[in-house]
């Protein structure tokens, strides 16, 4: 027959067992709590962790008729997304000089022109890879009110906003890292 202060350590020892058990499911919930809002906002994938929706640029970006332009093409519509030819930054006739100049010599660069923003409001400017976005209305450069972007998202890396006027408009790029990129610009949802 076991002795009592053998039984009394064995109770104790199955006592602290238990207490240690409890104390590890509660640690373990806690942390699953407390890591729930960052931890959920990284298991999103990139492309849905942007300020604001970028659905509609993704969908005209990937469309099989996204129009390729040159450098310099005026397009009279803001429905769309286009696939902007860039040239080197130094032989870019651009509007105004870049707000930014480029990280690199031997980036790219271009200037599109919109005949007619149909009306005043928030705009946004979504491009498919880093760069520079400058948008010039009346003669200067208009100033960004918000931007967001993702290294991660493959559709998209940046979006920019801006409080526009109705009349033309030119979106400049520079400090590209390809001689392409594609460009929407549409009214912030």
């Amino acid at each position: 027959m076991p002795s009592s202060s053998l039984r009394m350590s064995w109770s104790a020892f199955h006592t602290n067992a238990r207490a240690a058990a409890f104390a590890a499911v509660l640690a373990g919930l806690a942390l699953a709590l407390a890591g729930a809002g960052p931890a959920a906002a990284q298991d999103k994938p990139a492309c849905e962790q942007f300020a604001w929706p970028v659905k509609r640029e993704q969908v005209l970006f990937a469309a099989p008729d996204l129009k390729t332009v040159p450098s310099g093409t005026t397009l009279g519509t803001f429905d769309r997304g286009v696939a902007l030819e860039l040239q080197p930054n130094a032989t870019v006739p651009f509007v105004l000089p870049p707000a930014r100049q480029p990280k690199t010599a031997d980036s790219y660069g271009g200037v599109i022109f919109f005949a007619n923003l149909p009306k005043a409001g928030t705009y946004q400017v979504t491009a498919s890879a880093e760069a520079w976005i400058d948008v010039i209305q009346n003669g200067k450069t208009a100033a960004s009110t918000a931007h967001t972007g993702k290294r991660d998202c493959a559709d998209i890396r940046k979006s920019v906003r801006f409080e526009l006027e109705p009349g033309p408009v030119a979106v400049q790029v520079s400090g590209a890292a390809a001689n392409s990129i594609k460009l929407a610009v549409l009214p912030a949802e």
